[in-house]
């Protein structure tokens, strides 16, 4: 029971609404550039 109770604690509900802010980061973003820092970053 400790153990669940611990594992648990790891998680936060956190505040703020993500499909908004996931929606307003997006909005500046299109696909090449995406796709470009993916080449970018892969090893």
């Amino acid at each position: 029971m400790a153990d669940t109770i611990r594992f648990l604690n790891q998680f936060a509900t956190g505040s703020g609404n993500y499909t908004e802010e996931r929606q307003q980061l997006a909005k500046s973003l299109v696909l090449d550039d995406i796709l470009s820092e993916i080449r970018h970053s892969a090893p």
